[in-house]
C-alpha cells in the first residue's frame, strides 16, 4: 500500500494554493482528496439544490464550496445553508458562526461522515449537520453539539429545518 504524502497548512495557506481548494478539503491541517460523486451522488445533490433554492427566502445556499472552521479545517460540504448578509460571502468564505445547517449527500462517504466530519462540525457548534445515507436509505439529523460530537442523532426520512419552515423528504429527493 502507498501511503500519501501530507503537508500541515493553516487555512490561510490553503487558500492561497488556488484550484487545488476544488477537488480536496483540509481537515485538521491536513490536505485530503475529495472522492468523485458517483451518478447516485451526483443526483440527489442536484434533487436537493433545486429543493433548498425555491424553499428557502433570504437564506444563501452554497454547493460544495468551502466553509471556514478555523485555524485549520476548510471542508466542503455538500451544502452549507448560511446566514443572510455579508455580500453574499463575496469577500471571504463563510465561518462557523455564519452556518444554520450543513448537508452531507453519504454513498461511499458514509464512515467518514459519520465519524470525522461529524465531530469537526459538532467542535465547530454547527447547530444542524445532516448525512442523507444513500446506502441505509435514511437521513441523519444531528443536534446539540459538543466537542465530543452531537448529543442528538436522529434517523428519518426527512431534513427538517424547523427555523426555515424547510421539509424535504427522502422519497423525493432520492
Amino acid at each position: 500500500m502507498q501511503v500519501l504524502k501530507q503537508h500541515l497548512l493553516t487555512v490561510t495557506e490553503y487558500f492561497s494554493i488556488g484550484e487545488l481548494q476544488n477537488k480536496t478539503e483540509l481537515i485538521n491541517g491536513v490536505i485530503y482528496d475529495m472522492v468523485p460523486p458517483g451518478p447516485g451522488h451526483s443526483y440527489v445533490v442536484g434533487k436537493i439544490a433545486k429543493y433548498l433554492i425555491t424553499s428557502l427566502n433570504d437564506e444563501i445556499v452554497r454547493q460544495e464550496q468551502p466553509v471556514q472552521l478555523l485555524p485549520v479545517n476548510a471542508p466542503q460540504p455538500d451544502f452549507a445553508i448560511l446566514k443572510p448578509g455579508k455580500m453574499g460571502y463575496k469577500t471571504s468564505h463563510p465561518q462557523a458562526s455564519d452556518v444554520i445547517a450543513l448537508i452531507e449527500v453519504s454513498d461511499t462517504t458514509l464512515s467518514y461522515d459519520s465519524n470525522e466530519k461529524m465531530r469537526l462540525y459538532a467542535q465547530a457548534n454547527i447547530p444542524l449537520y445532516f448525512i442523507v445515507d444513500l446506502q441505509n436509505k435514511k437521513i441523519l439529523k444531528h443536534t446539540d453539539p459538543g466537542q465530543n460530537g452531537y448529543k442528538k442523532i436522529q434517523a428519518s426520512q426527512a431534513v427538517h429545518i424547523e427555523s426555515l419552515s424547510v421539509l424535504m423528504q427522502l422519497r423525493d429527493i432520492a
